[in-house]
């Protein structure tokens, strides 16, 4: 979560930018290019993966699209909706899914699809004293002195991080109004060390998160915004599948706030946000300006890890990603919290187990 050893803690956000260029490194110039350098590894881009396909001892061997084929493994990466979807399709998944599409079945795994996570936020933004990426919005010639500068000398205000964030277990003083029945739950789910709130502190007017510089009010102001995402939410949603085309999207039921214990949590979350800018009553400009809410974009957990397919009803993959029931093929998980980080060590860790024949 935050760039210490403890859970519970904060600091600026973490990004993965190029020093040299100020651009943002991505898993492709980071790992992949390299790889396509110095490996046989062939990428195919602008194809929509079908199904997996696999021999007569349930071994993937490949993938359907056009020319794709896999003499060793088949990793499938392709996110929180698309992987449960193409593992249906392939036949593995919930019984009574692939029976109603008939698909023949090759490994009657329950919860593929199942135990979607994902963090609701809620922010309230005021206008400040201060300059914040507003100013991007509000005054053109700043704007292209900026651009000037990180074009020319990757300097100046777009070379600054967004945010800083701090993670806590709800304070005392609000998690003492939560019912005895929330905090029982939450403390039977999660770590004595594991947050609850994650505070985002943005120099934007952030909105409802579609296009942070074309939402600014861009009336002369600058803003800012404090936002509560809920790490801890007991909320479950799902995704399947309603065709055996793979064109159809998947049918994604987030569920967001139907565990009474997130709603508790998200109020008393957001008092805690409100109670922060008091704090901060000699910069603000006015009352309030905007409440809303939105996704942090970290949905999670439909493909999930379990130690064996008997012991864990939901589990879909072992430790090394390994998916039960079937051979050749392993599905990461993708972790709660901001993934980046995470997902890329535990890549890391998923190709040493292969490169070892693990």
């Amino acid at each position: 979560m935050a760039s210490t050893p403890e859970l519970i803690s904060s600091t600026w956000v973490s990004q993965t930018i190029n020093p040299i260029n100020q651009q943002r490194s991505s898993s492709q110039t980071s790992y992949l290019n390299e790889a396509i350098k110095n490996t046989s590894i062939v990428v195919y881009t602008r194809n929509l993966a079908t199904k997996i396909l696999f021999n007569g001892n349930n071994t993937a061997t490949g993938v359907s699209v056009q020319t794709a084929g896999c003499p060793t493994e088949v990793i499938l990466s392709a996110g929180v909706f698309q992987s449960p979807q193409l593992l249906m399709l392939s036949g593995i998944g919930p019984r009574e899914t692939l029976e109603n599409l008939h698909i023949p079945i090759l490994a009657d795994l329950s919860g593929v699809g199942q135990n979607l996570w994902d963090h609701i936020y809620y922010r309230a933004s005021f206008r400040v004293n201060v300059d914040t990426a507003s100013r991007l919005s509000n005054d053109r010639i700043y704007a292209a002195e900026a651009a000037e500068n990180y074009t020319s000398t990757q300097t100046g205000p777009l070379t600054a991080v967004g945010a800083f964030i701090g993670f806590e277990k709800l304070a005392a003083s609000y998690r003492g109004n939560l019912s005895e029945s929330a905090k029982g739950r939450l403390d039977a789910a999660f770590p004595a060390d594991w947050p609850e709130v994650e505070y985002l502190i943005e120099n934007s007017f952030d909105g409802y998160s579609t296009n942070y510089m074309a939402i600014d009010p861009n009336d002369g102001y600058q803003y800012a915004t404090i936002s509560a995402a809920l790490v801890a939410p007991l909320s479950r949603g799902n995704v399947t599948i309603s065709s055996f085309d793979p064109t159809h999207l998947p049918i994604i039921n987030p569920k967001w706030l139907t565990d009474p214990a997130d709603i508790e949590l998200a109020i008393l979350a957001f008092k805690r946000v409100r109670e922060i800018w008091e704090y901060m009553n000699g910069t603000t400009i006015g009352d309030e300006y905007f409440p809303g809410t939105t996704e942090l974009w970290h949905a999670a957990r439909t493909c999930k890890m379990g130690k064996a397919a008997g012991d864990d009803r939901m589990a879909v993959a072992d430790g090394k990603a390994r998916v039960f029931g079937v051979r050749g093929l392993r599905v990461p998980l993708l972790p709660p919290g901001h993934p980046q980080a995470t997902a890329y060590a535990l890549a890391e860790k998923i190709a040493d187990d292969i490169l070892s024949g693990d």
